[in-house]
C-alpha cells in the first residue's frame, strides 16, 4: 500500500467538517485540526478560524497528513506493513502517541526493553523490523491490541470520551488482520 493510498483511507475514515463538543482536538475537517493547520502553514493557533477549517479540501488534507503525520515523525522509517496503523494512529492519537502506542507494543512483544518515548529513532526503527520480520501479520493485530487498551485508558480517566468508543474500537479493528483472528475481548 503505497502513502497516498493510506492517507486517502485516513480521509475517508475522518470524513468532512465535524465540531462534536466532546471532541478534546475541537474543529476538524478531514481530520485536520486547527492545530495542525497552524503547524502545517505556519500560523499562530488562535489565528486559525472554523472557517479556515471548513475551507479544507482534500489535496490539502493528503499534504498536512504526509508532512506532520508520515515524513516528520519518521513513519516513512517503519517497516510498509505496519505504515497505514501508524499514520491512522499518529492522526488519531498524535504522532507521540501513535508511537508510544507502538513502543509498548514492542516492549509487550519482547522485542524492545527501552520505555516508551514517543520518537522513532534507530532502536524503535530495528525492534519494529525484527517484530515484522518475525511475526508479520501478528504484530499488526499487537498494535490494533495495544490501540484498543489506549483506548480503554482515555476513557477510563476521562468518561465523558466514551461517546466515541464504538467507533474508536471499530478504527482500531479495522486494521486488524483477518488471518490472525488475534482479537482480544479483554481490551474490548
Amino acid at each position: 500500500m503505497n502513502i497516498r493510498t493510506i492517507i486517502n483511507d485516513v480521509i475517508e475514515k475522518e470524513g468532512g467538517f465535524v465540531n462534536h463538543p466532546a471532541d478534546k482536538g475541537g474543529a476538524t475537517n478531514y481530520g485536520i485540526t486547527a492545530m495542525s493547520y497552524a503547524e502545517y502553514f505556519k500560523f499562530h493557533v488562535d489565528a486559525v478560524t472554523i472557517d479556515m477549517i471548513k475551507a479544507i479540501v482534500p489535496p490539502v488534507a493528503e499534504k498536512i497528513y504526509y508532512a506532520l503525520y508520515f515524513v516528520r515523525p519518521n513513519v516513512v522509517s517503519l517497516p510498509e506493513i505496519i505504515q497505514p496503523i501508524m499514520v491512522d494512529m499518529a492522526v488519531n492519537h498524535g504522532c507521540r502517541g501513535a508511537v508510544k502506542i507502538l513502543q509498548k507494543a514492542l516492549v509487550s512483544d519482547g522485542y524492545s526493553f527501552s520505555p516508551p518515548d514517543g520518537i522513532i529513532g534507530e532502536k524503535t526503527i530495528d525492534a519494529a523490523g525484527q517484530a515484522v520480520a518475525q511475526l508479520g501479520q501478528v504484530f499488526v493485530s499487537t498494535l490494533v491490541n495495544c490501540r484498543i487498551d489506549y483506548y480503554n485508558k482515555i476513557i477510563a480517566n476521562d468518561p465523558s470520551q466514551a461517546a466515541f468508543k464504538n467507533g474508536w474500537i471499530a478504527r482500531a479493528e479495522s486494521f486488524r488482520p483477518a488471518e490472525t483472528g488475534q482479537h482480544s475481548e479483554a481490551t474490548a
